[in-house]
């Protein structure tokens, strides 16, 4: 789970992300960040998108 903060940080990753070469507190510690994760070519839709969320009152993004 993270915030919908710049760079949406991240509160909760659970063990699976192991299987992915990452450990929970990589994401939890901060040294990386959800976007760290989204494909260059994707952000800018997946900003847009997480604003227009932002706007229509979610305060989570899963």
């Amino acid at each position: 789970m993270c915030r919908p903060e710049e760079g949406w940080p991240v509160e909760f990753v659970s063990e699976n992300i192991t299987k992915l070469g990452y450990t929970p507190e990589d994401f939890t510690s901060r040294e990386m960040l959800y976007t760290d994760l989204i494909h260059p070519g994707d952000r800018e839709r997946i900003r847009s998108e997480v604003e227009k969320f932002s706007r229509e009152g979610y305060t989570e993004c899963t």
